[in-house]
């Protein structure tokens, strides 16, 4: 008998309260999305098309029915919206690498104002949405590095963003990376 079970994982969480959550993963290669109003666990319907891996890996949700989640798909970074009912996806930048990206994660402010990091493994990005569109921000990164990784943002609603991750130094060690924009 064939094994026909999916792996549901997921990755990250966002409540506005203790009873209005929503965690973001993968379900087998597809985006799953999950909502918490307090007493149990509910699937919210996600879009993806049909082929390659989809999956999510970063949620940030500033009311229960406005929550931004980012990750990967098969040809490039995946973000996309929650506006209390459904999830679309958003338009997101071109890839810059032919190396394989994803959006690591995601802090949203306000609803018009989210930053994304993007790993390609080889340098750090960042985008910026403004409600209608992702615009992708210059990062640092450290001398001599080859090797960067953002993993995880955090944003203020007064500006100014947080970013950590690590990089490789040249002797192949990882060393934490952070980065501040104002």
């Amino acid at each position: 008998m064939a094994n026909t079970s999916v792996n549901h994982v997921l990755h990250a969480v966002s409540c506005t309260s203790a009873s209005a959550c929503t965690a973001v993963g993968s379900q087998g290669f597809k985006t799953l999305a999950e909502s918490w109003n307090g007493t149990t666990w509910s699937l919210q319907p996600t879009p993806h098309p049909e082929q390659g891996l989809h999956l999510l890996l970063g949620v940030s949700c500033t009311s229960p029915s406005a929550c931004t989640a980012v990750g990967t798909a098969y040809d490039g970074v995946l973000a996309e919206s929650w506006n209390g009912a459904s999830w679309s996806i958003q338009p997101t930048p071109g890839p810059t690498t032919r190396l394989p990206a994803e959006f690591a994660g995601v802090s949203c402010p306000t609803a018009t104002a989210c930053t994304a990091v993007w790993n390609t493994g080889h340098r750090t990005i960042a985008a910026g949405w403004n409600g209608t569109s992702w615009t992708l921000q210059r990062t640092a990164s450290p001398a001599g590095s080859t090797v960067h990784l953002l993993g995880s943002v955090s944003c203020v609603p007064a500006g100014g963003c947080t970013a950590v991750g690590a990089y490789e130094t040249s002797l192949g060690g990882l060393r934490t990376l952070a980065e501040a924009r104002p």
